[in-house]
């Protein structure tokens, strides 16, 4: 059996990946940076995250109108080279190796748990909400919730443990 001990570590390649994706999105190059951060996930599984957490972070930013073409570009341009690699290793006849090297070995020694992935879903979550005040509701909501170990917000009889929120007059 040979191995590649010549080259460069995978670290080196998935830095390189994730660099290059978040200038894409910086660029708004959806479909670059999907492609990117594909292959930075084909590197290192949970580099995924953090790829999509910075797509997302960066398309909140967008009008509703931007925010979807933006998602698919980005998605499609994520598909297109993990299709391709897929499509290798099954011509090569090395499909199973492959699955098992990217499934089982992330869900055997990849644990994402504690408050770290709390806080990301809590980030991802607000980041896809439409509109700074609906933001500011949530996380209210949200923290009241936390804090006083209510159920209010996700109970849909009974009394509400926060005053309705007036919506402000229209500017004359």
């Amino acid at each position: 059996m040979t191995y590649a001990v010549g080259g460069p570590r995978e670290k080196t390649t998935l830095t390189l990946f994730v660099i290059l994706a978040f200038l894409a999105l910086s660029k708004q190059r959806w479909g670059l940076a999907g492609a990117c951060v594909a292959m930075a996930t084909l590197t290192w599984q949970p580099s995924f995250i953090t790829g999509l957490f910075a797509a997302a972070v960066t398309m909140a930013g967008l009008g509703r109108r931007e925010m979807w073409p933006a998602a698919i570009r980005f998605c499609v341009g994520g598909l297109i080279p993990t299709a391709l690699i897929t499509a290798g290793f099954a011509l090569a006849g090395a499909l199973s190796e492959f699955l098992e090297g990217f499934v089982l070995i992330n869900q055997r020694y990849t644990r994402q748990g504690g408050f770290l992935a709390w806080a990301l879903w809590l980030l991802i979550h607000i980041a896809f909400l439409i509109g700074y005040a609906n933001r500011i509701v949530v996380i209210t909501r949200w923290g009241w919730s936390f804090f006083t170990h209510g159920r209010g917000s996700r109970l849909i009889t009974g009394d509400p443990l926060l005053p309705p929120i007036e919506e402000p007059e229209p500017p004359a």
